[in-house]
C-alpha cells in the first residue's frame, strides 16, 4: 500500500471509502480534505514507518459516514465518480452524518461484484432528514480494467421512514448469502432482506421487543462474531439484545437494558462492540465504557465499569463512541469530534478491566466518525444446521436432510436409512395446518412444492403414525 505525505494537522471533512480485494482482507480508507487541499491516505492501526493503518477483520465499507456521499469528486469502490459511466446521484443524498448509512456486501458466487445498501432521504427540507427508503446500488469491479462500473443504481427495496442509522448484515447460515436488517423509525418493527445469487429478496417483516423512540444517529447495531446475537444501542433507548436465527433471521429472546447514566443528560452517543469469543458486549456510552458478560443467567447485573473517559488535552474530546473489531482480536473505539484519537482494547477477551483499556491512541492524522460500518466476512456456514442450502447437511438430524432452507419452490427431505411411511405437516408460525404429504414413496427423498404459499417462516413437523420424528422451520422466499 502506498500513501502520499500526511497532511497537515487542520480539521478536515472525512470520508470512508471502500478497498477491495479478492481474498476479502482489505484495508479502509479514509479520504483528508482539508482546507488547503485534498489528500488520500491509507492508514492501519499499526505503525509502518510514518503512518498508521487501520486494518479491521470485517472488512467492506464505502462512504457510510461521509455527509456528502454524491459529490462528483467523491471516490467510490477506488474509482472516481468522473469515471463511472451514468454515474448521476449514485447513492444517498443526505447532509447530516449517518452513522451505519451504507454496507458493502459480495454477491454470492458472482466475483467481483457487490451490493451496496444504502438509507435514502428526499425532500429533505420536508421530512426534517428523516430517512424514508432503503435503496441498493449493483457495481461490478470487473469491468473497466478492474476499476469497476456501477451496472443499477438506487434500486429501491423499502418505502418506508426508518431508523436513521444502525444498517447492519450477517453471513445466512448456509455461509454464503446475506441477511440485511434494519429497523423502523419510532418502532419495534425489523426489516430484512437476503441477498443471493438471484438477487435481493423481501423486506421480511417482524416486530418484537421495544418501541424505540430516538431519531438521530446516536448509536449502533451488530452482530457478534458467530451471529447468533443481535445488538443495537443508543443513549435514549439504551441497549436491546436478541437471540439471532442465521437460518430464518427470527429475531428472539429480547432482552432490554436500561443504562442510566450522565450521558442521557447531554443528548450524546454510544456504540457498542463484542469481544471476539462473543462472550463479552461492550457498550460506550460517551463519558464511561461498559462490559458485560453475555454468557451469565443476569446480563444486567454483570455490568462493569472498565473506565470514564480522560481527556485528550484538546478542544476536540474524543469521547466514547462507534467501535469496530479488528483482525488483531482488539476493539477500536473511535471519538465524537474530528481530533487524532482512538481507544483501543488491547485484550477483549478478558474480564473487566484485564480487557486492558488504552484510551487516547494518536494517529498521524485527524479522523471524524471514520469507524467503517462491516459485515463479518469470514464467517462460515452454520455447520450442522438444516439451512445450509450449498450442499447436503454434513450431519443428519434426526436421521433426515431437509433441503434447501430458504426455498423459493421445492422442499426436498431425504432420509438417511430406510424408515417406516412418513409424512409431512407444515404450518404457519401461528399453528395453522396449511398442508400434509406423503413421503418417501418408492424413493429416498421427497420433493414437495410450496410455490403457492405466501413469503414467510413456516413450521414443519415429520410424523410416523403420531409420533414426531423431526421437526423445525422452513423460510419461504421469491
Amino acid at each position: 500500500t502506498t500513501t502520499t505525505s500526511l497532511c497537515r494537522p487542520l480539521i478536515p471533512k472525512v470520508f470512508v471509502l471502500l478497498s477491495v480485494s479478492s481474498n476479502m482482507n482489505c484495508h479502509f480508507a479514509v479520504i483528508l480534505y482539508t482546507a488547503l487541499q485534498a489528500t488520500v491516505h491509507w492508514f492501519m492501526i499499526r505503525k509502518i514507518q510514518q503512518m498508521v493503518v487501520l486494518d479491521f477483520f470485517w472488512s467492506s465499507t464505502l462512504c457510510s459516514n461521509s455527509p456528502q456521499c454524491d459529490r462528483a469528486d467523491q471516490t467510490i469502490f477506488g474509482l472516481t465518480r468522473s469515471e463511472l459511466r451514468n454515474n448521476t446521484s449514485m447513492l444517498t443524498p443526505v447532509i447530516l452524518p449517518t452513522m451505519q448509512g451504507i454496507l458493502a456486501l459480495p454477491i454470492p458466487e458472482k466475483s467481483g461484484q457487490y451490493f451496496i445498501f444504502h438509507l435514502f432521504v428526499e425532500n429533505l427540507p420536508d421530512i426534517a432528514g428523516l430517512i424514508n427508503a432503503m435503496k441498493a446500488t449493483h457495481v461490478d469491479m470487473n469491468q473497466n480494467g478492474g476499476r469497476g462500473k456501477v451496472l443499477e443504481k438506487n434500486i429501491e427495496l423499502l418505502r418506508d421512514t426508518l431508523n436513521y442509522g444502525q444498517l447492519t448484515g450477517v453471513k445466512h447460515g448456509n455461509g454464503r448469502d446475506w441477511w440485511i436488517i434494519q429497523a423502523e423509525y419510532r418502532s419495534d418493527k425489523y426489516y430484512k432482506w437476503l441477498l443471493t445469487p438471484e438477487g435481493v429478496q423481501g423486506p421480511f417483516e417482524q416486530r418484537i421487543g421495544k418501541v424505540w423512540s430516538r431519531i438521530d444517529w446516536s448509536g449502533q447495531a451488530k452482530f457478534n462474531r458467530d451471529g447468533s446475537k443481535y445488538i443495537r444501542y443508543d443513549i435514549d433507548d439504551d441497549l436491546s439484545i436478541f437471540d439471532f436465527d442465521r437460518c430464518t433471521a427470527e429475531l428472539t429472546n429480547p432482552l432490554h437494558i436500561e443504562i442510566r447514566d450522565s450521558a442521557d443528560l447531554f443528548q450524546s452517543a454510544g456504540g457498542i462492540s463484542v469481544s471476539p469469543n462473543n462472550r463479552f458486549l461492550y457498550v460506550s456510552s460517551y463519558f464511561k465504557l461498559y462490559q458485560y458478560d453475555l454468557e451469565t443467567n443476569d446480563i444486567a447485573a454483570s455490568k462493569i465499569v472498565i473506565d470514564s473517559y480522560r481527556s485528550n488535552g484538546t478542544n476536540f474530546p474524543s469521547y466514547f463512541y462507534l467501535s469496530e473489531e479488528a483482525p488483531d482480536g482488539k476493539i477500536y473505539v473511535m471519538g465524537t469530534s474530528g481530533n487524532k484519537y482512538l481507544h483501543i482494547i488491547h485484550e477483549p477477551n478478558n474480564k473487566g478491566k484485564a480487557c486492558n483499556l488504552e484510551q487516547n491512541f494518536e494517529l498521524e492524522v485527524y479522523n471524524g466518525h471514520s469507524i467503517p460500518n462491516h459485515a463479518n466476512f469470514r464467517l462460515g456456514a452454520l455447520k450442522g444446521s438444516p439451512c445450509d442450502s450449498l450442499s447436503v447437511p454434513e450431519v443428519c438430524a434426526d436421521n433426515f436432510k431437509i433441503y434447501p432452507n430458504p426455498t423459493d419452490d421445492l422442499l426436498k427431505i431425504e432420509r438417511c436409512q430406510p424408515q417406516n411411511a412418513q409424512t409431512l405437516r407444515l404450518y404457519d408460525v401461528a399453528g395453522k395446518l396449511l398442508l400434509t404429504e406423503s413421503l418417501f414413496e418408492d424413493t429416498p427423498i421427497s420433493e414437495i412444492s410450496i410455490s403457492h404459499l405466501p413469503n414467510g417462516l413456516y413450521l414443519y413437523q415429520i410424523m410416523e403414525s403420531d409420533k414426531t420424528m423431526s421437526q423445525g422451520k422452513i423460510l419461504k422466499i421469491e
